[in-house]
This record gives C-alpha cells, sequence and structure tokens, in this order.
C-alpha cells in the first residue's frame, strides 16, 4: 500500500482505479514481480491499457493499473507446483525486462 499512495502524491496520473475484477487481468496473463523501482516487491500482471504497459494489481478490494512501469525489471511469481524446478542459484532465472 505504500507505494501506492507514494505513487498517488508524486504523480496520481500514472493511477486508473479499474472497473473489472483482478481475476479479469489473470486470465492469460502471467503474475510478476517488481524487482526495482518504486514498486519493488509488488505483484501483478502486465497490460496493455491506452497503448502503455501498466501493472495491474489488487490494493485493498480495489484493481488498479500503475503506468510508468517500462524500466522495471520483473521475475515471474511461480506456483507452489512450480518451485521446485530450475537452478536455484541463478539469479536471472526468472528476470524479465519489458522494451517498448
Amino acid at each position: 500500500m505504500q507505494p501506492f499512495m507514494q505513487i498517488m502524491k508524486d504523480d496520481p496520473t500514472r493511477i486508473r482505479i479499474l472497473q473489472n475484477p483482478i481475476e479479469h487481468y489473470a486470465e492469460g496473463n502471467v503474475k510478476l514481480r517488481v524487482l526495482t523501482g518504486i514498486l519493488k516487491g509488488q505483484e501483478g500482471y502486465v497490460i496493455r491499457i491506452a497503448r502503455d504497459r501498466k501493472l495491474v494489481m489488487k490494493i485493498g478490494d480495489m484493481v488498479v493499473a500503475v503506468g510508468g512501469i517500462y524500466k522495471e525489471e520483473f521475475e515471474e511469481v511461480k506456483s507452489m507446483m512450480d518451485a521446485d524446478c530450475g537452478d536455484h542459484n541463478d539469479p536471472d532465472r526468472n528476470r524479465i525486462t519489458l522494451h517498448h
């Protein structure tokens, strides 16, 4: 909640309140965790809205889209079933970088 409040204070134009439940945005998309920037640690789905990539996440009872995330790095959030897969010593094993 703290990063969301900081963005609302600094640049509220980055925030868009969405009407659909989070499940609407989750369908067919990979859940990601932000690794850099003010949103570090937040989880959600990267969705294109109004020609911009936004992180869609649930905050309390609201679903919000946060823009201006194109410089951030992400990693895929693995489910408990996937947790035993891959090389745990590789720090970049699930890292994702967005490009314009």
